[in-house]
């Protein structure tokens, strides 16, 4: 072979290599997804809503890797986070994992330990409150009624977009006859993050 074919071969070579690399559908989901809020930094406080896993994952690149990750809503009405919900995953194996959402509603699992093997099992126990907001004790636990197969992003079945071909509305807590009953409070002035409703405001 002479030289120039050879240099011609490595080339082609390098340039399939770089782009099987690339996975262009996360690529476009990502950038649709925009850039960071001015006023909320890169942390488990950011995007609540979006799908976490697709740049905290191993092709995204983010830091932390997740294994899971996700965000609770009070009812399928607003965009109302949920603090101190506990999500309990149960993996193919027998294992029990428990993440507690934060005050932006965002709840994750890193990926730098033990972390479930699909398919996965997955509940969740919401805090409850009294109609004029008021703190209970008590819990109500609201179960996945189908198995999550293969992507630790809630929102990648869970969308923002609400009920459609490809989402079944994001995750919430309250059907609309409890919304009344079971007020859950605003998101506190101190919370780093920012709603989902809010954040499309903000960005105008």
């Amino acid at each position: 072979m002479s030289r120039s074919l050879r240099i011609v071969s490595l080339a082609l070579v390098a340039l399939g290599s770089s782009a099987s690399c690339t996975n262009p559908v996360a690529d476009v989901q990502i950038e649709s997804f925009g850039g960071e809020l001015p006023d909320v930094a890169p942390s488990e406080y950011h995007r609540p809503g979006q799908p976490c896993v697709l740049c905290h994952g191993v092709y995204g690149g983010a830091s932390p890797e997740l294994a899971l990750g996700g965000t609770v809503f009070a009812d399928q009405r607003s965009f109302l986070p949920v603090e101190g919900a506990e999500v309990v995953i149960y993996d193919a194996v027998g294992d029990v994992y428990t993440m507690t959402s934060n005050c932006i509603g965002n709840f994750y699992l890193p990926a730098d330990g033990d972390v479930p093997q699909f398919p996965l099992a997955a509940e969740i126990r919401c805090p409850t409150y009294d109609a004029s907001g008021n703190k209970l004790e008590g819990q109500k636990t609201r179960t996945m009624n189908s198995w999550i197969s293969r992507d630790g992003s809630c929102a990648g079945c869970h969308s923002l977009r609400g009920t459609q071909v490809d989402s079944t509305g994001w995750l919430f807590c309250n059907d609309p006859s409890e919304i009344e009953t079971n007020v859950y409070p605003p998101v506190p002035e101190d919370c780093p993050g920012v709603p989902p409703e809010a954040a499309t405001e903000e960005a105008q």
